[in-house]
């Protein structure tokens, strides 16, 4: 009987709490009604966030090394989450800003186009960061983690990507960097991380074929890849 008067009781709370959250309640009172998030030290935001890319492919071919270089920018929104004052999880959705700038070499020969391209991303993150407090307002957080950006649709020159093409905007990256912190209030403060992501990943083929200056199909084969980013972001937090 006690078992049952217990759930009864935990169900009523339960009840009374999703009712607050419908009618406005619980948001009125200024999230003071969930404990928890005091407990684990939670913090969290949102803002605008940015991004700039360089893929370095390197390759050899018979009588010559070749390179070929892109590079890009994004922008968007996103938003995180202070577990403690030590992890932080964050989200975002970017859009392409700008061309895809390209320039390739090989034969002694170094040619430069830009693409226009309509690519959407979104990113997922975890880092773990050390938080130092100084001048009363300003901390400074070192931090290490990773940091997933996929890719979600759009077009290069207005042509659909493959499945190649697509795993190609799909990287996992190692990222470092900082997160500066300043206190508005007690309880509101703005952040601007700053890192730098070097990719774990490679979805390029071990060798390829090409068309040489004679007309020949020749194998090549891929002897480095290089594809890094820096990520960057203004946002404006809440301690709870």
């Amino acid at each position: 009987m006690r078992v049952v008067l217990k759930i009864v009781s935990r169900l009523r709370v339960a009840l009374v709490l999703l009712l607050s959250l419908w009618s406005g309640n619980l948001w009125a009172s200024g999230f003071k009604l969930l404990p928890f998030l005091h407990q684990f030290n939670v913090d969290a935001g949102g803002g605008l966030e940015g991004t700039s890319y360089w893929e370095d492919q390197q390759f050899t071919v018979p009588g010559s090394t070749a390179e070929f270089v892109t590079s890009a920018s994004t922008l968007g929104v996103c938003g995180f989450l202070d577990f403690t004052k030590y992890v932080t999880a964050t989200v975002g959705l970017r859009m392409a800003v700008g061309p895809i700038n390209a320039a390739s070499s090989a034969f002694a020969v170094t040619t430069s186009s830009s693409l226009s391209w309509s690519i959407s991303q979104y990113d997922v993150g975890l880092e773990g960061k050390y938080p130092i407090t100084f001048l009363k307002n300003w901390t400074v957080a070192p931090l290490l983690g990773i940091l997933w950006s996929g890719y979600l649709g759009g077009q290069i020159n207005g042509n659909s990507l493959n499945s190649s093409d697509q795993a190609e905007f799909s990287q996992l990256y190692f990222d470092a960097g900082l997160d500066m912190e300043y206190s508005l209030t007690q309880d509101l403060f703005v952040r601007v991380p700053l890192k730098f992501g070097v990719s774990a990943t490679s979805h390029l083929p071990s060798s390829f074929y090409y068309l040489d200056q004679g007309g020949t199909i020749t194998p090549g084969q891929y002897s480095a890849s290089s594809n890094l980013i820096l990520y960057f972001a203004v946002e404006v937090g809440h301690r709870f």
